[in-house]
């Protein structure tokens, strides 16, 4: 016995015809769960029709129903014998919100003596390191290079509008360095690059990760190679040194 189920293309392209001809919508938001290939095949396709018939996508997310790897380990550690893809599949069907703070000596115990000279001979080199290089430090203790973008268009090493982008994870990702230095993406203005970038990646994995914007933003420079932004700030860099 055999069965000839409908393809993804056919359920997507179904959908987007009854979208955009029997509810008369033509500007739509798609929301994708990134945790499955059927559900990122079913919003390619639905995209890809939806646009076809004149429809008009204004906005995309990501969302992911596979719990926190960090949850997943932290139950592990507590419950050793039970296998992973089990507390996986548990943690799926539970929705916990937290609206305290956690104490994480409750689960990782007080640090040790050792582990705390270590950690300050880790904080020793990297200052050091930082030193060498050249990186000042703000008040706040984080690290970071004097040199804005702001800095860099004034100094006319990049020329604004410029379009900054990124294949990334199978996606095609577009911002736009505006003439203040700020940068712009998906209708969202940010005060830096880095901001930027982490809002990117958000919407590819489904939340906000820590992002260094001058290494993921490339542009084409003047010769037509795509480069990394940070490759205008060393320039910079090197002028004022």
């Amino acid at each position: 016995m055999f069965m000839t189920p409908f393809g993804d293309d056919d359920q997507s392209y179904a959908i987007a015809d009854y979208t955009y001809n029997q509810l008369g919508a033509r500007r739509v938001v798609v929301w994708t769960d990134n945790s499955m290939d059927f559900t990122k095949a079913l919003s390619k396709f639905f995209k890809e029709r939806f646009i076809q018939l004149g429809g008009q996508v204004v906005l995309e997310d990501f969302f992911s129903v596979d719990p926190d790897p960090s949850l997943v380990r932290l139950v592990k550690k507590k419950l050793k014998d039970l296998p992973t893809k089990d507390i996986r599949a548990s943690l799926r069907r539970v929705h916990a919100t937290f609206d305290f703070p956690v104490d994480p000596t409750t689960f990782f115990g007080k640090p040790t003596r050792a582990s705390q000279r270590a950690e300050k001979r880790t904080r020793r080199t990297a200052r050091s390191q930082a030193a060498k290089k050249g990186v000042t430090r703000r008040k706040s203790g984080k690290a970071h290079i004097g040199v804005s973008l702001a800095e860099i268009i004034e100094a006319g090493l990049l020329r604004t509008p410029l379009k900054l982008m990124r294949h990334y994870k199978g996606h095609d990702l577009e911002a736009e360095l505006l003439p203040n230095g700020t940068v712009l993406f998906e209708g969202e203005t940010h005060k830096t690059c880095s901001r930027a970038a982490e809002h990117a990646r958000g919407t590819i994995t489904g939340r906000r990760m820590n992002t260094n914007g001058w290494s993921f933003w490339q542009y084409r420079d003047e010769d037509d190679n795509l480069v990394e932004l940070d490759t205008a700030r060393q320039e910079l860099l090197k002028r004022k040194s």
